[in-house]
């Protein structure tokens, strides 16, 4: 299993001048831990005949949730948190 870097999973990098942590940050590794932590979040899913998108699967929306419709800052949310999460281990940030 690889860890990006890090000794461990969940390691954060010590702070750099370069770098910024704050309250926002620790918020998103503890959803991404939480939520992002699926199968479905990777797109992976055990029925076939239940097809939902990453998105919609991290979200808990999926397909028969109809009353709720997600807007832009849902799916903006959404990437940001993906893109932290590729490199969630990586000792070079």
């Amino acid at each position: 299993m690889s860890v990006l870097g890090g000794p461990y999973n969940g390691y954060s990098a010590k702070q750099t001048v370069s770098s910024k942590r704050d309250s926002e940050g620790t918020m998103t590794r503890k959803i991404l831990r939480s939520s992002w932590n699926t199968p479905a979040a990777t797109g992976i899913v055990a029925d076939p005949a239940h097809v939902i998108t990453p998105f919609k699967a991290i979200n808990n929306l999926g397909n028969f949730n109809t009353k709720f419709v997600s807007d832009s800052s849902d799916y903006i949310r959404f990437r940001k948190q993906r893109a932290i999460n590729r490199n969630y281990n990586d000792s070079a940030n």
